[in-house]
């Protein structure tokens, strides 16, 4: 398993969440920092001391002007990135940090997430796939979850299990997420 999560929800009330796939290894990716940043409002990054590099790609950035959440879309050169929102504002003499954390990118995985009362329970109570309350988010490395509001009502309140399954185009299967998926009861009418 890669991660847990504990999800809570209304019976009856639409199930919407979106998951971000993230990595981090500060060995083989060490975080660098670059001071000579250029941006111009658009997606395009550049600095004459940063390098990059093919294996930047999916790295998250941080830096002068650089939105919050923003990775790398492409590589250039070694001089100039494509992220992927653009900069808040122009500037030079930025900084520019990338970090050890990377979006894994999703494009040909399959998905499907299930919710069982137990993990041994062979009924299952909600079930979703790419093709009905998953959608993958390619480079962004996301996962938009969604289960209608008539499969949530019919779901007993309590506190229930799911995982959330993606599988490579090379059918290497990775457990995303698991934990607790609990329904709570209608209060108000």
């Amino acid at each position: 398993m890669t991660g847990t999560h504990h999800f809570s929800i209304v019976q009856g009330a639409t199930f919407a969440r979106t998951i971000t796939w993230k990595t981090r290894d500060s060995i083989t990716d060490p975080e660098r920092t670059v001071t000579d940043a250029v941006t111009n409002g658009t997606t395009t990054v550049t600095s004459a001391t940063a390098n990059f590099l093919t294996t930047d790609v999916q790295r998250e950035v941080t830096g002068t002007n650089i939105p919050a959440g923003a990775y790398i879309v492409s590589r250039t050169n070694a001089t100039t990135i494509v992220i992927s929102v653009a900069a808040t504002s122009s500037g030079t003499g930025g900084t520019l940090t990338l970090t050890s954390t990377r979006r894994v990118d999703v494009t040909g995985y399959s998905a499907a997430m299930q919710v069982r009362k137990t993990t041994a329970d062979a009924d299952t109570l909600a079930s979703i796939t790419q093709a009905s309350g998953i959608t993958l988010g390619g480079q962004a490395g996301t996962a938009a979850l969604s289960i209608s509001a008539a499969t949530t009502g019919a779901i007993t309140p309590g506190r229930h299990t799911y995982d959330l399954k993606l599988t490579s185009g090379s059918s290497v299967v990775t457990y995303l997420l698991s934990g607790v998926f609990e329904v709570e009861a209608k209060v108000t009418s």
